[in-house]
């Protein structure tokens, strides 16, 4: 079943990344996203918000555009104003041209009864309970990567690796894509790759 969802900062529970998917399963999926998103990922983490399950994937489309209309897209992660499944990146002037022509079609446009109750169901400003935020603190710590230092063999998840060798995340995540050693700073000679049992 189509989902919309929403990503936001643990810190403030502010939110900055609105999407869609065929399932729960690509709210969770954090590879392949954009340098913004992965940015603000990488300084603030993520809590996943599944705001509505839908009929079709039309009725999500427009749901995720409307929400990143509401939200304001310059407020977001988003490269486009959604709805239209376009994987690349609008330049400025394409975007004001959208952002003219959905302002004169939201001002026209009807909506139906289905479309209104996803709406008030998806929870902007809605703040998750303490339980909630922990919860999707656990899950996103139970599928987080195992990284291997390879000069000591030390194997941990990344907030392990952080505290075992007093390193910045950023770094270590830097080098789990490279074939040799870091070579600056206090970190010199530590060598770090992404750790499978296979």
């Amino acid at each position: 079943m189509p989902i919309v969802y929403l990503h936001r900062k643990p810190i403030d529970n502010s939110i900055f990344y609105v999407g869609i998917g065929n399932d729960e399963k690509r709210a969770y999926h954090f590879h392949g996203r954009n340098a913004h998103w992965k940015n603000t990922y990488n300084k603030y983490s993520v809590f996943v918000d599944i705001v509505a399950n839908v009929e079709t994937r039309e009725i999500a489309n427009e749901l995720e555009e409307f929400l990143i209309q509401e939200i304001g897209i310059n407020n977001l992660c988003n490269k486009t104003a959604g709805g239209d499944g376009f994987k690349g990146y609008h330049t400025k002037e394409v975007k004001d041209k959208m952002s003219k022509s959905r302002k004169g079609m939201y001002a026209g446009k009807k909506r139906s009864k289905y479309f209104c109750e996803q709406v008030k169901k998806s929870k902007i400003g809605y703040c998750p309970s303490r339980q909630a935020i922990e919860n999707g603190v656990q899950k996103r710590k139970e599928k987080a990567a195992l990284i291997i230092e390879l000069n000591s063999g030390f194997i941990g998840k990344i907030w392990e690796i952080e505290k075992e060798f007093n390193i910045d995340r950023r770094a270590v995540y830097y080098n789990c894509k490279k074939d040799k050693a870091i070579l600056t700073r206090e970190w010199k000679g530590l060598n770090f790759k992404k750790y499978t049992t296979l």
